[in-house]
């Protein structure tokens, strides 16, 4: 991840002072990754490494006391088997049908949670005499706090009562010493089997096998009662139903018998067929079909004859007619030859005319004649129609009367034979529920008994120290993330590293007072919080150039190392250097950076960039008071940039001040006229060192960004909250800005050793 940061573009470098001096922005880099790498989640665990260990440890140790303490138990498990329900005797129904179908899931499902009901433990404390021998062992198993609790409860001996209340119809023994027995038993089904374990599990081996193999047969023997009190309740039911159905069988037969006799009909069976009226109206039905398709028939042909002329062909023409019809053709046929060579008025044509006109009057009287017949055939058939209707109505008017009475016998008839064979159906029933309840069976066997357990089953000390151990791990890691969560303050290069992603470029201890002090921005700012004031040691000295080897010119010297190894060809030289708040150092950063840099060989110019309220300029001003040319003059074209360049009281480092404070700064830094700016000075100058107002108070600092070449962010130890930090980087991002890295101020605690150790420190012997 620092090797990603700390790269440097190379084409970006070189086109940078191009770039800026034609007023354009610089190439947008490219954002950091947001996730939490193994490194650093490492790092947070050594860091917090004795929370961790700690709270494994609390795990471990209430593990092992909750092992020594709790008494062993041991655990005795029977086997039963669930099968299908077969009858004693094959063939009975009565056990079909008032049973349940054992083979379906759901009859095994219920037949598993019967085993856990309170009916069946009271029924096996009750037959097997386990109430007494269970009262002695829950008495033995009460601790000296229970016993004294009831005796001031006022239970004698400490006893809780064995049987019920005199109320309670239902159970014998008391709920609470069946909800303690069922915390006794422990019921599981073997998967995809029908075998059901049955799990006892006290302090007494012999008493947990004892109560494994008692609830198994007690069950048994339970379902066993349950089925045979439910057939001699069913056998009850069926034959008072037989009785019943006897005495209503009787009463039917007679009201049947007298039914007949008073209307006088004789026995008849449902299966005799249609009576004698019935077949005459079936014989009536099939003629008087026959007569209504004659009717159809000759309508038919009556109405296509009255539709067509008499010069047209009909069905009603006979042969007299077609041959009447053949001669007409031929005589007209004959006058149309004669027509073409003689008059109308030859006696031929007189003679051919004459001929047809017979012939037409002869056709007309035989259609006249056909039309008589059919219109006789029609009225004829109609007439055949209507008597046969007539005669059906009668025959139906006949067998109503006769019917009605047939179907009050039939009524009766069905009603005593429905009675005859329910009353059978229920007799044989009755006597097969006899047969089964003389011969009670169940379907469930115990296939394994439980035998007497050697070693107890819990507590597994081995388990429970491992899961603990485990969790206590877990919780200690967790701990340690919450608690480097939660920290306010970052202490440490790690810490910065981890909460921003970014690279350490250096962490620069307190500045000692060695040194003549100078002031800064951490003095005298509005808005300063308390703990930016406390974070301040001692009063920041500024480095002038020379050959000390003290800790803070060392982490001095390896910011100037990272900015230079930055890039192997072309490090950065247009740097913006900025801090999420005010009081965070970063002026002071400025100013003994470029002191360091001078040190190296190289021309730098150091600008103040904070207009609003700049203390660069008190640092490196050679000389009282404040300058009256400045940044702001520069931009806003009231000043040449020679006018506001300064020699500062470094060597080899000039500076421009911030100048009269203008109505908007940001946008002054952002401008056009301050790319210009820059560009030109990147020219003239190594480094261009840029002190910018804070990240988080105002937006100067990421107006700025977009016209310098890369940016340093600047946190003091103890002081910069992981919050504004965090902010300040997204801020950062996105204005598009290059991040190199971080600064960390005034670090002081035990890790500093890691940043300020110096090789050959010690004077030679």
């Amino acid at each position: 991840m620092e090797q990603r940061a700390l790269s440097y573009d190379r084409e970006r470098t070189l086109a940078l002072p191009r770039a800026l001096a034609a007023g354009e922005a610089p190439p947008a880099p490219q954002g950091e990754p947001n996730a939490l790498s193994l490194t650093e989640g490492l790092a947070v665990i050594r860091r917090r490494l004795g929370l961790v260990l700690t709270t494994a440890a609390a795990f471990i140790g209430v593990a092992i006391a909750y092992c020594a303490l709790s008494p062993s138990l041991f655990s005795a498990r029977a086997t039963i088997e669930i099968r299908g329900y077969a009858p004693a005797v094959a063939n009975l129904t009565s056990e079909a049908l008032f049973g349940t179908d054992s083979r379906k899931v759901e009859y095994q499902r219920t037949t598993v949670a019967k085993l856990s009901l309170a009916g069946v433990a009271d029924y096996v404390l009750s037959t097997a005499g386990l109430d007494r021998e269970l009262d002695r062992y829950w008495r033995s198993q009460r601790s000296l706090f229970r016993r004294a609790y009831a005796s001031i409860a006022g239970e004698p001996s400490g006893r809780t009562p064995l049987l019920a209340n005199g109320t309670d119809t239902h159970y014998v023994h008391a709920p609470a010493v069946l909800r303690k027995y069922q915390s006794l038993i422990s019921i599981t089904p073997i998967h995809e089997t029908n075998l059901v374990s049955i799990e006892a599990t006290t302090t007494d081996p012999a008493l947990s096998q004892r109560i494994a193999n008692t609830h198994a047969l007690g069950f048994i023997a339970h379902l066993r009662q349950e089925r045979s009190d439910s057939i001699a309740s069913n056998a009850s039911l069926l034959s008072r139903q037989a009785a019943d159905l006897k005495a209503r069988v009787t009463a039917a037969e007679q009201e049947l018998a007298e039914y007949a006799s008073t209307n006088r009909l004789l026995a008849l069976r449902q299966d005799e067929g249609p009576t004698a009226n019935m077949r005459q109206i079936e014989a009536m039905a099939a003629m008087l079909a026959e007569a209504i398709g004659r009717r159809i028939k000759s309508e038919s042909l009556l109405k296509e004859s009255q539709g067509k002329r008499s010069d047209q062909g009909s069905v009603a023409d006979d042969e007299v007619t077609r041959q009447l019809r053949v001669s007409l053709s031929q005589a007209e046929t004959e006058r149309a030859a004669q027509s073409s060579r003689l008059m109308a008025a030859h006696p031929v044509m007189l003679e051919l005319t004459a001929k047809v006109d017979s012939l037409r009057g002869s056709i007309q009287e035989e259609r006249r004649r056909a039309m008589r017949t059919l219109q006789a055939q029609f009225d004829a058939d109609l007439a055949a129609e209507q008597r046969l209707r007539e005669q059906i109505e009668s025959e139906r008017a006949s067998a109503q009367e006769a019917a009605q009475r047939l179907i009050q016998y039939n009524v009766l008839s069905k009603e005593a034979s429905s009675l005859r064979e329910l009353y059978q159906t229920v007799l044989k029933q009755a006597k097969e529920v006899e047969i089964s309840a003389a011969t009670a069976t169940s379907n469930v066997f115990i296939t394994d008994y439980a035998s007497l357990p050697t070693s107890p089953s819990a507590p597994r000390s081995g388990v429970i120290v491992l899961l603990f151990s485990a969790l206590g791990l877990s919780a200690g890691l967790l701990a340690a993330l919450a608690a480097e969560s939660f920290k306010g303050a970052i202490t440490t290069g790690e810490e910065a590293q981890g909460a921003l992603l970014l690279p350490l470029l250096a962490a620069i201890p307190p500045l000692g007072a060695g040194s003549p002090p100078l002031p800064s921005e951490d003095s005298g700012e509005p808005g300063r919080s308390e703990g930016h004031r406390a974070a301040a040691h001692s009063p920041p000295r500024l480095l002038v150039p020379s050959l000390s080897s003290d800790p803070v010119t060392e982490a001095l010297r390896s910011l100037r190392a990272s900015i230079l190894l930055s890039s192997a060809d072309h490090p950065p030289r247009a740097i913006m250097v900025s801090s999420p708040q005010e009081g965070d150092g970063k002026t002071t950063i400025v100013a003994n950076l470029a002191s360091i840099l001078t040190q190296g060989g190289y021309r730098v110019v150091a600008i103040d960039g904070d207009m609003r309220v700049g203390a660069l300029g008190d640092v490196l001003r050679d000389g009282a008071g404040s300058a009256a040319v400045g940044l702001s003059d520069v931009l806003t074209g009231q000043a040449a940039l020679e006018q506001a360049l300064a020699p500062s009281r470094i060597p080899g480092l000039d500076l421009i001040g911030a100048g009269n404070t203008p109505p908007d700064p940001a946008e002054l830094l952002g401008s056009n006229a301050m790319r210009q700016l820059v560009g030109g000075l990147v020219a003239r100058y190594d480094f261009v060192l840029i002190d910018s107002p804070p990240i988080l108070p105002v937006s100067d600092c990421l107006m700025l960004s977009r016209v310098v070449e890369c940016a340093i962010l600047v946190l003091r130890s103890g002081a910069t909250q992981r919050t504004h930090a965090v902010e300040a980087r997204r801020r950062l991002l996105a204005a598009h800005a290059r991040i190199l890295g971080v600064v960390l101020n005034d670090i002081c605690d035990q890790s500093t050793a890691l940043y300020t150790s110096m090789y050959g420190a010690r004077p030679r012997v």
